[in-house]
């Protein structure tokens, strides 16, 4: 599985906690907390105990920042994860389920490569960038 946008995939569990019945701005989510997915993100728990290799890159270059492989972390690139991974709550989320090392460390070196590329990896959605202004379809070979 191949993730370029970790926000968006967080979001489904922030989704999945609305009351689409409230009638008031407080009932939307039947737990205020439950907006914050950094305390669970449930859905990139699922995706990495039941998806064997799990990879993350950046959406508008594909530079990989991190790959898990049977649940562990076995790559790291802090530099990209950095620039790929703004949002507060995104990073505490993927922090808590990868535990990627505190210490600036090299990164382990990916034997395809340091980058997804969109003519050879399938991908749900649109990828930024270039890639972005392709006229092939969303799901790529």
């Amino acid at each position: 599985m191949n993730i370029l946008d970790l926000t968006c995939l967080l979001n489904i569990d922030r989704y999945r906690n609305i009351n689409i019945d409230a009638q008031t701005p407080a009932a939307i989510y039947a737990s205020p907390s439950s907006r914050y997915v950094a305390k669970n993100p449930e859905i990139l728990k699922q995706c990495i105990r039941r998806i064997p290799m799990v990879v993350f890159a950046e959406k508008d270059t594909g530079k990989i920042y991190a790959e898990i492989v049977n649940g562990k972390l076995a790559y790291w690139n802090r530099e990209v994860y950095e620039a790929a991974v703004r949002d507060d709550d995104t990073r505490a989320a993927f922090e808590s389920v990868a535990r990627p090392p505190q210490e600036d460390s090299s990164p382990s070196s990916l034997s395809r490569g340091d980058r997804l590329n969109p003519h050879e990896h399938l991908t749900l959605g649109q990828w930024g960038g270039t890639a972005a202004d392709s006229t092939e379809p969303s799901i790529r070979p």
